[in-house]
């Protein structure tokens, strides 16, 4: 039985597509294209580096290409900015913007294609070829209402020796991994008051748990306390080597209904950690 050239394609990505894994100790796989003007929906790539039989590389190399030999004069070039730590890591703040330049490339048939896959989900945001060898993309880290904290986003890029939207085995490709290391701003759920006759201005998280205490409101806060959730009045509840600062039990009747109105119950501790 003969296939249309269409069936054939078809077949082949179904194919692909089906002995495709994932797992960290494999190689990365390369992207596959997203969705082309001309292209109802995004088309799976024939280059999936595990269907091509992508030779291992040590551990940690974020470089993979097809195992097969690269066709004369297709010599790949990856070029980032901001450059990788030590580490290999690309580190910025809440946001970071990325140029990746591939441009450098060279293919002696001229149909080299780019690949740009910003969230590594094997699915290609970019694919072009020409001026498409450099993109600048802008990761950022949502807020979180736990503090700082990293949040890690892998980028793939791929180098191919013509349309990944071909038939399988036809395209040579080369890809290489990028990991952007971002610290996630402290969200602020701070509800704040002043109290003991204004001599204090105290500033409550109330989802974190967290009293923070300016004496004098010059805007510096002196002391910094981690709420208990124990209930006990006057059973300390603090982690071993952090001070009790005091039992959730004051005089000052505007801080007491303050607290109480946040949900907090007596005998909760005040256990400082700055």
């Amino acid at each position: 039985m003969s296939l249309s050239p269409r069936a054939a394609s078809l077949f082949a990505s179904a194919l692909l597509l089906s002995a495709c894994g994932s797992g960290s100790s494999s190689p990365s796989a390369p992207t596959s294209p997203a969705k082309a003007p001309v292209v109802a929906a995004p088309v799976v790539s024939p280059t999936r580096g595990i269907a091509l039989g992508v030779a291992s590389t040590p551990t940690g190399d974020p470089y993979v290409e097809s195992a097969a030999t690269a066709p004369g004069g297709f010599v790949p070039k990856f070029r980032v900015d901001p450059h990788p730590g030590d580490d290999g890591v690309i580190r910025g703040d809440s946001s970071i913007q990325v140029e990746f330049d591939l441009c450098g490339s060279s293919n002696l048939d001229g149909k080299t294609h780019f690949l740009f896959d910003w969230n590594f989900d094997h699915v290609a945001d970019v694919i072009g070829t020409g001026s498409a060898c450099k993109q600048t993309h802008t990761y950022r880290a949502p807020a979180t209402a736990q503090g700082q904290a990293q949040k890690t986003l892998r980028t793939n890029v791929c180098v191919t020796s013509g349309d990944p939207r071909g038939a399988a085995g036809d395209v040579f490709f080369s890809c290489r991994q990028y990991t952007i290391g971002l610290t996630a701003p402290r969200q602020s759920n701070e509800i704040c008051g002043i109290f003991f006759g204004g001599a204090f201005t105290e500033c409550v998280d109330v989802q974190a748990r967290i009293i923070r205490q300016d004496g004098g409101n010059d805007g510096s806060f002196e002391l910094v306390a981690q709420i208990s959730t124990d209930t006990n009045v006057g059973t300390a509840e603090c982690a071993s080597a952090v001070s009790e600062v005091a039992d959730f039990e004051f005089d000052e009747p505007s801080f007491y209904a303050f607290m109480l109105g946040l949900g907090f119950e007596p005998g909760n501790d005040f256990c400082q950690i700055l």
